[in-house]
């Protein structure tokens, strides 16, 4: 007994639907910082590629402009602001397009994973954070060890590779003193270009390994009891619309248990799920308390007819159309029309037809 109370309370079972979108609302969801990182060095890299000409040269003429100072200008503290105010404002035209590609890559790489989402619960101050207890005790968990370990790792290898790029160009390097100014910058912008791309794919691998561990991370967090899906099952008992919205995004387990529910519309908002199998579908069929909009659908539905066990069930169930149930007999085994022919519960022209159709195969030689 203890052994089955103890298997009740472990987390087998996946998040439901329900507690899936709970945790949105509270913010908690699959977040990579290693991803937003790649996005945003590939972002910069590209916007150096594209813009960086343009980018480099404005920047050298805002800053050779920024050197000239005029006679009146150095007595006139009033001149000195707006030249200060003028020159901010063309480097900062000249930086726009890597802000804007930086910025957007920001924004894009945790909508990759998680979609958009905004939570007032997570600007709710919570004072537990602040105790320092909790922060010692987290500072040497698990958790913050592997972090720790992932993060000594991430900057051996974006070192190594740093260290690499800067060794091949050492000669360009070293001959940018001996270069004029505007080739100068042309070539340490080539060469910041490389660097870039080269972490750039580095944290790409980085994040190729992190963004299914955190999205693993995520999902086991969730993990439910038995008890906690049979409690959250009760607490949308006599509520048909709510459980008929979390039958066509339900996992597994909860759809074995909204499979008992009495309401067809519950029944029939299973048959929405994308991934119900032909074994749910069958049970569906089955249960008493299906209607017969639940039955035209699935025998309007091919690859579920294609199952026999589906198609036998539908056309013996007193709750399919006669007319439905009629057409389908004819793709039936031979043994099956046997079997429906002398059936005592079945409507008694399904069981004419079943005969009649049972003979004419039999005289063929079945």
């Amino acid at each position: 007994m203890a052994m089955a109370d103890h298997n009740d309370q472990e987390r087998n079972y996946p998040a439901t639907a329900r507690r899936l979108e709970q945790a949105r609302e509270r913010g908690q969801v699959a977040r990579s910082r290693e991803l937003t990182a790649a996005a945003v060095t590939f972002a910069a890299a590209i916007a150096l590629t594209f813009a960086g000409g343009n980018l480099w040269s404005r920047a050298a003429d805002a800053f050779a402009h920024g050197l000239r100072l005029e006679r009146a200008d150095a007595f006139d503290s009033s001149r000195m602001a707006a030249a200060l105010v003028e020159q901010g404002g063309a480097m900062l035209l000249a930086l726009a397009p890597l802000f804007v590609l930086v910025l957007a890559a920001t924004l894009a790489a945790p909508l990759l994973m998680s979609g958009w989402i905004f939570s007032a619960r997570a600007l709710t101050p919570d004072f537990a954070r602040l105790n320092p207890r909790n922060g010692l005790s987290n500072l040497w968990s698990k958790k913050a060890l592997a972090e720790l370990g992932k993060a000594l790792l991430k900057c051996a290898l974006l070192g190594t590779i740093g260290g690499a790029v800067l060794w091949y160009h050492r000669a360009e390097i070293i001959g940018l003193v001996s270069q004029e100014a505007a080739a100068g910058s042309a070539a340490l912008a080539a060469i910041a270009r490389t660097g870039l791309y080269a972490l750039a794919g580095a944290l790409a691998l980085i994040a190729a390994v992190d963004v299914p561990l955190a999205l693993w991370r995520h999902y086991s967090a969730l993990r439910m009891t038995r008890e906690e899906l049979r409690e959250e099952m009760r607490e949308m008992e006599g509520d048909p619309q709510q459980k008929a919205r979390v039958a066509m995004r339900a996992s597994r387990a909860e759809r074995q248990i909204l499979m008992r529910d009495h309401n067809a519309e519950v029944l029939n908002a299973l048959l929405n799920h994308p991934r119900i199998e032909e074994g749910e579908v069958l049970e569906v069929v089955k249960s008493p308390h299906t209607n017969s909009a639940i039955m035209k659908r699935v025998a309007d539905n091919k690859k579920w007819m294609g199952n026999q066990d589906i198609r036998i069930a539908v056309v013996r169930s007193p709750k399919t159309p006669t007319p439905l149930a009629i057409k389908h007999l004819p793709a039936l085994p031979i043994t099956e029309l046997q079997t429906l022919s002398k059936m005592g519960n079945a409507r008694e022209v399904l069981r004419k037809e079943a005969l009649k159709l049972y003979l004419q195969r039999r005289g063929k030689g079945g």
